[in-house]
């Protein structure tokens, strides 16, 4: 009877957190494929200012661009420090945005940049939160709703910009005997919880802004795995997406693989949302 019980709550255990994949048609190969757009897309890309602010995931996301841009000449978008964007013409300009663990100055920094004359520059404009930036404790209501303020007052003061709302990352959910372990004490994974949030964050993102077609989906590209199927966690019965952990080894920052899968999707997201633009 002992034996039975200590099956039964380990069962129990992972019936309420619990690491899986799930089925994708998209292949890993595809999403580095940068060729299926035509030349003129590209071309008008590179012509657009871009101003992206960011911190450590945004700098690996920015170093696969890098090695892609090197393989991919017909795509001529150049990528600058902010500090270089008083030249003329197109790239893409990129800054350290805020504190991380600060959601509120990553937010309050993106403003005054724009404010600040970036407003009347930009083509395309967005920044991203970081995994830190929420936690366990975070309350999503709130620090959604302040976000979907700003970035509003900031769409309608500079109509003609492209504001691109961008998904939070997310962090590997661990597995194995160690999450077993923590299962039989009551407790969650590491990664379980904060995963929950960013990723109750993202949803609200998507419903605000998804019908626009300017959202980045960071989150969703992190859990795509290269042999199409997702990364997944299953808690109280509903499933939530995690960082597939061949990206990443540290359980958060990007690895080559990640940063150029991730950096490939966005630089795809670009091209799109400026063709769709007609610009």
């Amino acid at each position: 009877m002992i034996r039975l019980g200590a099956i039964l709550l380990v069962v129990l255990v992972f019936s309420q957190v619990s690491c899986e994949g799930g089925s994708m048609q998209r292949q890993g190969g595809e999403r580095l494929d940068l060729r299926s757009l035509p030349e003129a897309t590209w071309e008008r890309l590179a012509a657009k200012r871009i101003y992206f602010g960011h911190q450590s995931v945004g700098r690996n996301i920015l170093a696969g661009m890098a090695d892609l841009l090197t393989e991919n000449p017909q795509i001529r978008l150049q990528v600058k420090d902010v500090a270089d964007s008083a030249a003329t013409g197109g790239s893409l300009y990129h800054w350290q945005v805020g504190r991380n663990g600060d959601p509120a100055s990553k937010l309050a920094g993106f403003a005054g940049f724009m404010d600040g004359g970036g407003g009347e520059k930009a083509d395309i404009a967005f920044f991203k939160f970081c995994y830190v930036d929420i936690s366990p404790r975070t309350n999503i209501e709130t620090q959604f709703a302040a976000y979907r303020e700003e970035m509003t007052r900031l769409q309608q003061r500079y109509p003609r910009v492209h504001f691109v709302h961008v998904t939070v990352p997310l962090t590997v959910c661990q597995a194995g005997l160690k999450a077993w372990a923590k299962g039989l004490l009551g407790k969650s994974p590491d990664g379980a919880e904060a995963n929950i949030n960013r990723n109750r964050f993202n949803d609200l993102l998507l419903q605000e802004f998804g019908k626009s077609g300017t959202v980045f989906d960071l989150a969703r590209s992190e859990s795509l795995r290269p042999d199409g199927s997702q990364e997944v966690f299953t808690s109280n019965g509903k499933r939530y997406l995690a960082l597939f952990p061949g990206y990443s080894s540290d359980g958060g920052h990007l690895n080559e693989m990640g940063r150029r899968l991730v950096a490939a999707d966005l630089l795809r997201f670009l091209a799109n949302l400026e063709r769709a633009a007609g610009r």
